[in-house]
């Protein structure tokens, strides 16, 4: 899965995968999502918002940081800032209110230093047409890279 993912950006490009999850079948389940802010829970970034559009279980993603908050490591004393990034997200286990999956980020993610394979995990509260859902993305507490600030979510996703 590690090596999958960065070769169908590599060869289609982000830009390509969003126009196919976009021209693809409407009688499909998509959905666009948006978070105005992240906040401190189990991850440690906060001030980052996120847009998205999610065709079953494949998405694409876009995290902006609003401000250039800087961390330190604690082992190498390495000082790094947050970062802003295009990502693509696979979510192959999904239920109504569960969905746990890994999202693949064009740019080391959420710190300069970090890295750009993650762990993602979504609680969802659908509601009719809108699902509400809280998202956290680390690299599962270290388990991938060791520097983990992680990264929390509410979004508003509009399903169409």
């Amino acid at each position: 899965m590690k090596d999958i993912i960065p070769a169908v950006i590599r060869r289609v490009g982000l830009p390509a995968v969003f126009l196919i999850l976009i021209t693809a079948d409407g009688s499909r389940c998509q959905s666009l999502g948006v978070s105005p802010y992240s906040f401190k829970a189990i991850g440690g970034v906060q001030a980052t918002s996120e847009l998205y559009f999610q065709y079953e279980w494949v998405g694409v993603h876009y995290f902006h940081a609003w401000d250039n908050e800087k961390f330190i490591t604690e082992e190498d004393q390495i000082i790094t800032q947050k970062s802003s990034s295009l990502a693509l997200s696979v979510s192959p286990l999904q239920t109504t209110h569960f969905n746990a999956g890994v999202i693949y980020f064009k740019n080391k993610f959420p710190v300069t230093v970090g890295n750009r394979l993650h762990f993602m995990l979504s609680l969802s509260l659908p509601l009719d047409r809108i699902t509400i859902s809280y998202k956290h993305i680390s690299n599962g507490f270290g388990l991938i890279y060791e520097m983990n600030p992680g990264l929390d979510t509410i979004s508003v996703q509009f399903n169409f």
